[in-house]
């Protein structure tokens, strides 16, 4: 079942500060703070994109056509599920009780599925008749190391190579090794 899953609340903070960018970076001064703040944000974003995981904690809304089993969230890891918002076959908007309903989550895998003796609910035949708003992501302690410095390393290469193109604008080579062993479905 695919859906589409749209940035409900962002994430309060990043998984590297300005400080350990700067000191990544060996920069003293604040002149290029505002460049370093927007590449750390660019970096995080990168990562989470190629991994499939939210960084830190941040609020999804992931909407689906009528569930008839479970409904699998698309990234990882899953915190918390705040709410489950419905069309009804009048489509009108409606409300389940999130606790009707099991959350299994592990690291790399997460879903919804009706406890014993409840069904989902008829639906309206619509794109989005029922909306997972979702946590995913962790504290910014929690985020693994190996993930914290693939972002220092693009923070680094971004900073040092502004162009668009060039002889020596490849990516790091640890950066590919960092967010590999991170990424959901990979097997050793």
């Amino acid at each position: 079942m695919s859906g589409f899953l749209t940035l409900n609340t962002a994430a309060a903070s990043t998984p590297v500060t300005l400080a350990e960018a700067k000191a990544h970076l060996r920069v003293d001064g604040s002149d290029e703070d505002d460049l370093i703040t927007a590449l750390v944000e660019a970096a995080t974003s990168a990562v989470e994109e190629e991994t499939g995981r939210a960084l830190v904690a941040q609020t999804w809304d992931y909407a689906v056509a009528q569930p008839s089993g479970k409904v699998y969230l698309p990234l990882h890891p899953v915190a918390s599920v705040s709410t489950l918002a419905y069309y009804d076959t009048a489509d009108s908007a409606q409300t389940l009780t999130v606790s009707d309903y099991y959350l299994f989550k592990g690291p790399d895998k997460a879903w919804l599925e009706p406890k014993d003796n409840v069904d989902w609910p008829e639906m309206k035949d619509r794109a989005d008749a029922l909306t997972v708003t979702f946590v995913a992501g962790q504290a910014v302690a929690d985020v693994p190391q190996a993930l914290k410095q693939a972002v220092l390393l693009l923070v680094a290469h971004w900073f040092e190579h502004r162009e668009a193109v060039g002889d020596t604008s490849e990516l790091p080579l640890a950066y590919g090794y960092l967010t590999a062993q991170h990424k959901l479905g990979w097997v050793a």
